[in-house]
């Protein structure tokens, strides 16, 4: 009701149990069993039933195996920039992982018009990528310290914001390690791996 449905009470309920609300389900097999879904949709089905905002319609030549696997990602990654961060123009942000979820957060720091859009990735294609998309420095951290490069390509201070899509321990540490003083984290990886560290 507020307008960030992400942090409904009942979200993990409602997309998860695999039932509507009342505890129906839209499917079942010839037996009557029921067909419990995911996420209120489903989306390996052949068929299913969705809520009308959750529908985006495409192009019929576009090949559904580029763009389905797209659309958390791309949700996942802008809104945390548009509707989380929230960057004012000017400021700087550190994008570690540069898959579907880092690419959108990526486009939508420069809509944001982020003045330094740092992106960290292990893959040169990637890298090259998120160059065409925007990225003003690219780091591969295979290759060096990305944490001291960030500081160094900021004189020294850090970044805004960093956006962590890797989930993993020590890069969600480093992630902290690259913030200027004040900077915000969004650690938005689904990991069962843990964030420790001495506030």
């Amino acid at each position: 009701m507020t307008g960030h449905p992400s942090s409904c009470v009942n979200w993990a309920k409602l997309n998860m149990d695999g039932v509507r609300p009342d505890g129906s389900v839209a499917f079942t097999r010839e037996d009557g069993s029921p067909i419990h879904n995911f996420f209120n949709q489903s989306s390996f089905t052949t068929e299913t039933l969705v809520q009308e905002r959750n529908v985006t319609v495409i192009n019929k030549n576009i090949d559904l195996r580029k763009v389905g696997p797209l659309g958390c990602g791309f949700a996942t990654g802008s809104g945390t920039v548009f509707n989380g961060l929230n960057p004012k123009e000017g400021t700087t942000i550190a994008i570690v992982g540069t898959g579907a979820v880092g690419s959108a957060a990526l486009m939508a720091a420069k809509i944001k018009g982020c003045s330094k859009i740092i992106c960290v990735d292990i893959h040169d294609s990637r890298l090259e990528m998120a160059k065409e998309l925007g990225a003003t420095d690219t780091i591969n951290s295979l290759n060096e310290d990305w944490v001291d490069k960030v500081h160094e390509i900021t004189n020294g201070e850090g970044v805004d914001f960093t956006i962590d899509t890797t989930g993993i321990s020590a890069i969600m540490h480093q992630a902290i390690t690259a913030l200027a003083s004040g900077g915000h984290l969004a650690p938005i990886a689904v990991t069962a791996k843990t964030l420790e560290f001495m506030p």
